[in-house]
């Protein structure tokens, strides 16, 4: 949302709507919507019949990063449309004045909060919602001429890709092609367990040595019986203080272990205690009651 305001000193602010309008602008993300609203209002304002008139102009937006970087320095995203701003904006106390008692006065930035009250916000909403639906139009007839295989001429008007949008882009090409290949070449310990793919997985709020032996348990990398034979391990115990052999599952078979501590999952299967997010917890919730790893079936 952007609101430009025209102070005209001691006549008071104007209040009339100077202009409006929205554009559409594919490949572009909000930061660069907001920012290119503030270059577009600014230059409006400027060339308005009220700016001879005016002292101060104040500059309104919802976006506390591009009103941040409107008065610093502009880094990542749309900086050439932000320096572009700097420059309108500094030039501002140089044009020309109608009257002797206006003062030249300043561009004033500033961010206020989103949904505040502040009026002409359901305009500009209104206006960027049109352009919204702009976007979708034209993404829509590019899908088309892209399963024709067309290959179309880019339009000189068609504004350029920004370093935003490519970011995010490139960002979800990434993840869409890791679930594929982790599709085809996910570990058959994770495929039995039907564990997929997750940008925030749980288990990474667990303690480290919780995390530790469960990652232990679903891969068979640890200190099991099977896994220290696989690779001439002849210093290590192999079975447990129960007299069976250590295995990724044997916590959950150990009668040791259920009788330090009965088990919290009820009748739920060891693929279920491994995979969700409710049996890890109940898993090292056991482990700490039941000391199971460091008395009962510890490593050598």
């Amino acid at each position: 949302m952007l609101w430009l305001v025209l102070d005209g000193g001691h006549w008071g602010a104007w209040k009339q709507e100077s202009t409006h309008g929205h554009l559409c602008l594919p490949r572009h993300e909000v930061f660069d919507a907001e920012a290119t609203a503030a270059y577009e209002g600014l230059k409006a304002a400027c060339n308005s019949a009220q700016a001879p008139y005016t002292q101060n102009l104040y500059v309104l937006l919802d976006n506390q990063e591009v009103a941040q970087q409107l008065q610093g320095s502009p880094r990542g995203s749309s900086q050439h449309t932000i320096l572009a701003f700097q420059e309108v904006a500094n030039a501002w106390p140089t044009r020309p004045l109608r009257c002797q008692a206006i003062q030249p006065g300043q561009v004033h930035v500033h961010w206020i909060p989103g949904h505040a009250g502040i009026a002409g916000n359901e305009q500009a909403d209104e206006q960027a919602k049109k352009g919204a639906r702009g976007i979708l139009a034209g993404n829509e007839q590019a899908d088309e001429q892209a399963k024709k295989g067309a290959r179309s001429t880019p339009q000189t008007n068609t504004p350029p890709t920004r370093y935003a949008w490519a970011h995010r882009t490139l960002k979800e090409e990434f993840w869409q092609r890791f679930q594929a290949f982790w599709a085809e070449n996910a570990p058959q310990q994770y495929q039995d367990l039907s564990i997929g793919l997750d940008k925030r997985p749980h288990e990474l709020s667990l303690p480290r040595a919780t995390l530790g032996r469960l990652l232990a348990a679903r891969s068979g990398h640890g200190d099991f019986a099977q896994y220290h034979e696989r690779f001439g391990h002849e210093d290590t115990k192999l079975e447990c203080s129960c007299g069976h052999p250590k295995t990724p599952h044997h916590f959950y078979y150990c009668q040791k272990g259920h009788k330090a501590s009965p088990h919290p999952w009820g009748s739920r299967q060891v693929d279920e205690i491994l995979r969700s997010k409710s049996g890890t917890r109940d898993l090292h919730e056991w482990l700490q009651r039941s000391h199971f790893y460091r008395t009962i079936c510890p490593a050598h």
